[in-house]
């Protein structure tokens, strides 16, 4: 099993420790696979002792996924305050764009903000980048449905994949949310 895969899929109760024997044993903190960095996994997916393991093995704080963002944007577009206070403390670059302002914005239920960044940047709800069109989706499987309703009002891509590559309407549905798909379903969300 790959270090990626480790990290995304399979960390277990005994993470910790495959890591820092793989890494022991000469792995590179800075390995990429599919444009991604072991710490860009390890942000997105919230594991925070993976985080620290791979900052204290060297992992550079501030290197860019093949969409350019860094392990920081990807912890912050996501709430995950912990591992954004933990890359913040090692020096990461917290400059954020418009479009990661906006998805801050949104994940925190801070609508009136967001909609004062879209005034100005109004390309923000629709990118054509995929780590920020999947805002959609990030939210669709959350429990408040008034950020669904103002990305779809926006222009959000109704069919950009969302982390695990489920569209809004499956993130909808694999988390229980009845209201979100409904508003998907509505505004012509596709099926498959």
């Amino acid at each position: 099993m790959t270090l990626h895969e480790l990290l995304d899929h399979s960390y277990g109760h005994d993470g910790d420790k495959t890591l820092r024997q793989r890494l022991g044993e000469g792995a590179d903190p800075n390995l990429r696979d599919d444009g991604e960095t072991l710490l860009h996994v390890a942000a997105r997916r919230r594991r925070d002792s993976a985080v620290a393991i791979l900052l204290e093995h060297g992992a550079d704080v501030d290197a860019r996924n093949s969409h350019g963002k860094t392990a920081y944007t990807h912890a912050i577009r996501r709430g995950f305050h912990e591992v954004v206070a933990m890359l913040a403390a090692k020096g990461a670059d917290t400059t954020l764009s418009a479009a990661d302002r906006f998805a801050v914005a949104m994940i925190s239920g801070r609508l009136s903000e967001a909609q004062e960044i879209l005034a100005r940047h109004p390309a923000c709800a629709c990118t054509g980048n995929p780590e920020e069109d999947r805002l959609l989706a990030d939210l669709a499987g959350r429990a408040q449905f008034e950020p669904v309703a103002f990305l779809i009002e926006a222009g959000a891509d109704l069919s950009a994949p969302g982390l695990d590559s489920g569209t809004p309407l499956h993130q909808s549905a694999w988390f229980g949310q009845p209201v979100n798909a409904r508003l998907l379903l509505d505004a012509g969300a596709p099926l498959d």
